[in-house]
C-alpha cells in the first residue's frame, strides 16, 4: 500500500466578526463565525504541508500538489475538497501559483462574501 502523507492545521477566529477563509487552489470561501475554529486536514501520496496565510481580514489556506483537503468545524465536515490538486511548474508553491494566475485568493476583483442582489435583466447593460 502506498504511503500517505497527512498535515493538519487549525484556523481560529478570535475576532468579533465572521472571518472569510479561502481554500486554494479550489477557489472556495467559507465564513468562520467568531470564536470558532476550522480544522483542516490535508492528505496526499506526496510529502507537503498546508500553508495558512492571514491578510486583509481574511485567511487563505493552500493545499500542496497531490493533496486533498477536508475542513471541519468541531466534528462537522464543512467541505471535502476531494479533487486532487495537480502538479505545479518546478519551483513554484501553491501560493505563488494562485497569486501569479489569479492575483491571490478568490481571483481578481474578489469581494468579501455578500448576498447577491438580483437585478432586473434590463439593468445588465
Amino acid at each position: 500500500m502506498a504511503e500517505v502523507f497527512e498535515d493538519t492545521q487549525v484556523v481560529p477566529n478570535p475576532g468579533p466578526d465572521p472571518l472569510e477563509v479561502w481554500f486554494e487552489p479550489w477557489g472556495m470561501p467559507h465564513p468562520l463565525p467568531p470564536g470558532e475554529v476550522f480544522r483542516v486536514v490535508g492528505r496526499s501520496p506526496q510529502p507537503g504541508r498546508i500553508e495558512v496565510v492571514a491578510s486583509d481580514g481574511s485567511v487563505a489556506v493552500y493545499g500542496w500538489p497531490g493533496s486533498t483537503l477536508r475542513v471541519y468545524n468541531g466534528e462537522v465536515l464543512v467541505d471535502d475538497f476531494s479533487i486532487v490538486f495537480p502538479e505545479l511548474p518546478p519551483g513554484m508553491s501553491t501560493r505563488g501559483f494562485v497569486e501569479f494566475m489569479f492575483g491571490g485568493p478568490g481571483g481578481p476583483g474578489r469581494q468579501p462574501s455578500q448576498p447577491v442582489r438580483p437585478r432586473p435583466w434590463w439593468r445588465f447593460w
